[in-house]
């Protein structure tokens, strides 16, 4: 009874905000939705757009496969198909890899327990969109973004080592034969299709929230570093520009950053619990691991840096 209670005022609250935003500053409001679905277009679509048709591609035709086993000294799961997901996930990061993961559940090429196991140990971001936010938006040296990848890294890896699971063999999935078909790009297509129209619809939801919110504080005269640095949570996209207009130090700007990527956002957040919402599996215990991969990620960066 307190839950429905507390979820109905969270959500009566929301909207009030929002309609409060519409109300005093409509052209602000609009205008916020436009640069959500502009940062959508330049800066997602194009990454996840190529990289969730390779990857998937390159998982139907048992290409990764070859290269799976440079994790297995690091990382344990109980299918063949469990390492190159892991694989995949690295260069396509979340929501793709979730996406990837449900597939293969529903292929019945992975068990349950090394999908749950994935979702939590896949914490990645498109590399792609790293270099890009490095190089471009905050203007630093490449290298910077390759310390970050190499930290996310090394973050999911310390999460997979102390996530206990049933010692089982490794299923292979020899039987089955994967030949290139033009139906598999198709099917792919499909899929990436829907999944960005699932990240727009998403981002900009979090963006109007985060925009409304920002814009009641602001009327009320409230406004800190905190208060600000947790909104930018909201969405990894714009949160990262708000981190670097903070005007931190260097070393702050790239930790935090870390920490964003592999927190990921609620918005990036919500796409995977949106996703999964058909499985029974239960989003807090992976949103809580985010949080820590999150810290881990930030404190490792923060460490390579000082060294």
């Amino acid at each position: 009874m307190i839950k429905k209670i507390l979820f109905y005022t969270l959500i009566i609250g929301a909207f009030s905000l929002i309609i409060f935003s519409i109300v005093t500053d409509p052209n602000t409001f609009y205008t916020n939705i436009i640069n959500s679905l502009s940062v959508w277009l330049y800066n997602v679509y194009p990454a996840l757009f190529t990289f969730y048709i390779i990857s998937s591609c390159l998982i139907n035709f048992n290409i990764i496969k070859k290269i799976s086993f440079v994790v297995k000294p690091f990382i344990r799961f109980s299918s063949q198909k469990s390492y190159e997901l892991f694989i995949t996930s690295i260069f396509v990061g979340n929501p793709s890899s979730t996406s990837l993961i449900m597939n293969e559940l529903d292929n019945e090429t992975i068990p349950m327990e090394d999908a749950n196991k994935l979702l939590k140990v896949c914490s990645f971001f498109n590399p792609l969109y790293i270099i890009a936010i490095i190089t471009i938006t905050y203007q630093y040296k490449i290298k910077y973004a390759f310390i970050i990848m190499i930290s996310i890294l090394i973050t999911n890896i310390i999460i997979g080592l102390f996530y206990k699971s049933e010692n089982k063999p490794i299923i292979l999935d020899n039987h089955q034969t994967h030949n290139i078909k033009l139906n598999n790009v198709f099917t792919a297509i499909n899929q990436a299709v829907s999944l960005l129209l699932l990240v727009a619809g998403i981002m900009v939801f979090t963006n109007i929230l985060k925009h409304s919110i920002t814009n009641f504080l602001n009327y009320i005269n409230i406004s800190s570093p905190i208060t600000s640095f947790i909104l930018s949570l909201s969405e990894v996209s714009t949160g990262l520009v708000d981190n670097y207009s903070a005007n931190y130090s260097l070393i702050t700007t790239i930790s935090i950053a870390s920490f964003m990527f592999a927190f990921q956002g609620i918005s990036v957040n919500m796409q995977n619990a949106n996703i999964m919402l058909d499985y029974k599996i239960k989003y807090l215990p992976i949103f809580i691991i985010r949080i820590i991969q999150g810290l881990v990620s930030g404190c490792i960066t923060f460490l390579i840096l000082n060294i």
